[in-house]
């Protein structure tokens, strides 16, 4: 009986130190996991990302009205140039009428 007594009370013993050492092991897996810090800084981060998304936003209506631009300042360029090469050929022509004139 004692023999069985000594066997209940080491396995109970032992049972608590294995369960002690689990506890702490747990606590110690639970500090060291990332998702603490994820959860600690959520709204920041959701904060940062709306901010993002909105620049984004931002820059892409900034964009498109830049390429709009763009486009009318090439339809402008076009024009330009057609005027200069009528105002090159106008003064081509007023030359060879000046030296038939001579």
């Amino acid at each position: 009986m004692v023999d069985n007594f000594k066997l209940v009370i080491s396995a109970i013993g032992g049972a608590f130190v294995t369960g002690i050492f689990g506890l702490l092991l747990q606590k110690l897996k639970n500090n060291g996991s990332n998702e603490g810090i994820y959860a600690d800084h959520y709204l920041e981060n959701v904060d940062k990302i709306n901010s993002l998304v909105d620049e984004r936003s931002d820059l892409k209506s900034k964009n498109s009205k830049l390429e709009s631009e763009l486009i009318e300042v090439r339809a402008d360029l076009k024009a330009q140039r057609k005027v200069t090469d009528q105002l090159t050929r106008q003064i081509g022509d007023l030359k060879r009428k000046m030296e038939e004139n001579k």
